[in-house]
């Protein structure tokens, strides 16, 4: 499926199960003829051990709380998904193409498709060529600050405290009615 429908690669792993998996995409697939510019990136499956015994069970079940993976991949790449998952597995469509004007920041139009592979696992995939460049100007490579998260959890606590002093009867929980 990761092949046939968003263009990546097989990549060969040593390990000792021998089955887990890893797809990449690279400069000598499909996105070098659309023009991506990457080094390349792999996504690492494991296959999941039934439970249950020698009589079967379940492997793994996704759920909504497993998150979901970004791929950047270049904006015609996923324009083209998009099409034909459209055509062909619609039900893969998890939200529709959206595009963010991020011009007004030099970056040009963000391409954003979250689509289901067929174990229901969820992919965000975001144009390179807006989202690369995003990622490296927001990298600063410093550590967080602990010191101004403490202060500013603090500060959030305390105004929720008064808060729920000043209200205490309507604040989130509360019951509606009698």
């Amino acid at each position: 499926w990761y092949s046939e429908t968003i263009g990546a690669v097989p990549v060969p792993v040593e390990n000792e199960r021998g089955a887990d998996r890893t797809i990449g995409f690279h400069p000598e697939g499909q996105a070098a003829t659309l023009g991506w510019k990457g080094e390349g990136v792999v996504f690492h499956f494991t296959t999941a051990v039934k439970t249950g015994g020698a009589t079967g069970g379940t492997g793994a079940v996704v759920t909504q709380f497993d998150g979901r993976n970004a791929l950047s991949l270049p904006a015609e790449q996923i324009r083209s998904i998009h099409k034909t998952l459209l055509e062909k597995q619609p039900e893969r469509i998890a939200h529709e193409l959206q595009e963010l004007d991020e011009g007004n920041v030099g970056l040009g139009i963000l391409l954003i498709l979250i689509i289901t592979d067929p174990n229901g696992l969820e992919l965000c995939l975001v144009s390179s060529e807006a989202f690369e460049p995003a990622i490296r100007d927001a990298a600063d490579f410093l550590g967080p600050d602990y010191d101004t998260r403490k202060k500013l959890a603090i500060e959030y606590a305390e105004a929720v405290a008064e808060a729920k002093k000043e209200t205490p009867d309507t604040f989130g929980w509360a019951v509606v009615g009698n």
